[in-house]
């Protein structure tokens, strides 16, 4: 709370807590929403979770205590694709949390990665009807290239890394992709299912 107060009275009142799962720990997560409540600290934040590390009374007490929005990955409608991918949560659990999230005045940031092992025409329009059907405010689609890493530098997962890069999916075009998150010089191999069937309709 300190460093809260600190950011406070330099005149921030809009605050991201910078972690990658902040809802971790639901304990620590409790006490500091309890804290700024009790202080009335009244800061405006945001933060990054998981569907499978919320509760309902949880998120209740985390938009009285000022969070606005929640970043979520979600990465895929299909099932099948999240447990290849060994995720470890699937799509009911997602449309619970946003739900949950969105009753508690939360808005709902949804990550999904088209093109995760196992990927079909057939699974990539199950995720784009699931990302319809949930409550968001915003759906961002990464798409997942396959590419050559050496001898494996990610266990399990064999010589082939998989990895998230930042693109969009263009009517009449190639999905155009930038940087991976981890590595500037890694080559993204062009999608092999054409992007108008992915886009056309609703």
């Amino acid at each position: 709370m300190e460093e809260l107060w600190y950011l406070k009275k330099l005149g921030l009142n809009n605050i991201h807590m910078y972690a990658d799962l902040f809802t971790v720990s639901r304990d620590q997560v409790v006490e500091l929403c309890n804290l700024m409540i009790t202080e009335k600290i009244g800061i405006k934040w945001t933060c990054n979770s998981r569907v499978d590390y919320v509760d309902e009374e949880m998120l209740a007490l985390m938009g009285k205590a000022g969070c606005r929005l929640i970043s979520w990955g979600i990465e895929s409608g299909s099932e099948q694709i999240l447990k290849h991918a060994r995720k470890g949560a699937y799509p009911d659990k997602a449309e619970r949390a946003l739900r949950w999230a969105k009753k508690a005045g939360i808005m709902n940031w949804g990550y999904f990665i088209i093109g995760l092992p196992g990927e079909t025409e057939a699974t990539i329009r199950q995720t784009i009807d699931f990302a319809k059907k949930l409550p968001l405010d915003i759906a961002l689609f990464h798409v997942a290239a396959m590419q050559q890493a050496g001898p494996d530098p990610h266990p399990g997962q064999g010589p082939t890394a998989l990895r998230r890069v930042r693109g969009e999916l263009a009517v009449g075009g190639e999905p155009r992709a930038e940087q991976s998150d981890e590595q500037h010089e890694s080559e993204v191999g062009k999608s092999p299912l054409p992007p108008d069937p992915l886009i056309r309709g609703s």
